[in-house]
């Protein structure tokens, strides 16, 4: 076998990191992380091994993200949060998961950002939780009796901009300045949105250069106005239009530099 290849085929949207080498990581869903080195053209790969402790805690990686110091979280499907040092190549395990407000309260890790001041975002199976840079969390979750609560449990995604974030959820978009309340927007409560196909069901929020909000759902892709009166609008897909934009869900929106 070819042990300096991807290591696996199954990748999710958040899956890519370039470190301040310009070498790739890529995690893969069931089959480890692996980094690839431009210079030699191939994979190391960060597999678990059972009875090791210093590994990966499950091959089984939804998203990476860097620590801005060199490291690397990694976000798991059902197996909580790790770090990974590559200059010490040592792994640390946060696998937390009482839910209460100091702790990470969920084991299936979905979205993972950095934010500007140092803390890290992480959306997961429960909801919301932040890591100060001292390693303490703060915790939030949905509350059917709270409208100024999370809109859902499963955080898809996180993007920030200069005055809050904003979570891509499986109902809804969230926006959040770090403390205090959320506020929720439906997609599917505008009345030019089509009702029950997945446009509440956000996989991607992202802020162009010249300021526009792109959000990436299930049913197809949405421009985002929050300013004044906040509004979604469709951008469509037209079968007889071959300049058109591709029907289905859009999973991930990046910008190129040109």
């Amino acid at each position: 076998a070819n042990t300096t290849s991807l290591p696996g085929n199954h990748i999710a949207p958040h899956a890519f990191y370039e470190d301040a080498n310009s070498d790739i990581w890529v995690a893969t869903q069931n089959w480890g992380f692996a980094k690839f080195d431009r210079q030699t053209e191939k994979f190391q790969r960060f597999q678990h091994e059972p009875g090791k402790p210093n590994t990966v805690h499950s091959n089984d990686i939804n998203v990476i993200c860097g620590d801005g110091k060199g490291g690397i979280w990694i976000g798991m499907r059902g197996g909580g949060l790790d770090h990974f040092d590559p200059n010490k190549k040592q792994f640390t395990h946060c696998l937390l998961t009482d839910k209460t407000p100091t702790r990470l309260c969920s084991k299936m890790i979905l979205s993972l950002h950095l934010a500007k001041n140092g803390e890290l975002w992480i959306g997961h199976g429960e909801g919301l939780s932040i890591r100060d840079t001292a390693g303490r969390f703060r915790c939030y979750w949905p509350n059917k009796d709270q409208p100024a609560s999370l809109s859902a449990k499963y955080i898809l995604d996180i993007f920030e901009t200069d005055d809050r974030f904003w979570l891509g959820t499986v109902n809804g978009l969230n926006s959040f300045t770090g403390s205090g309340a959320f506020a929720r927007y439906f997609p599917e409560d505008q009345p030019d949105i089509p009702k029950g196909v997945g446009y509440n069901y956000i996989f991607r929020v992202f802020k162009d250069r010249d300021g526009d909000f792109w959000v990436g759902t299930n049913a197809g892709l949405l421009r985002f106005f929050p300013d004044r009166i906040p509004h979604f609008e469709l951008v469509h897909h037209s079968p007889t239009a071959p300049t058109s934009i591709g029907k289905g869900g859009f999973f991930d929106i990046y910008q190129d530099n040109s």
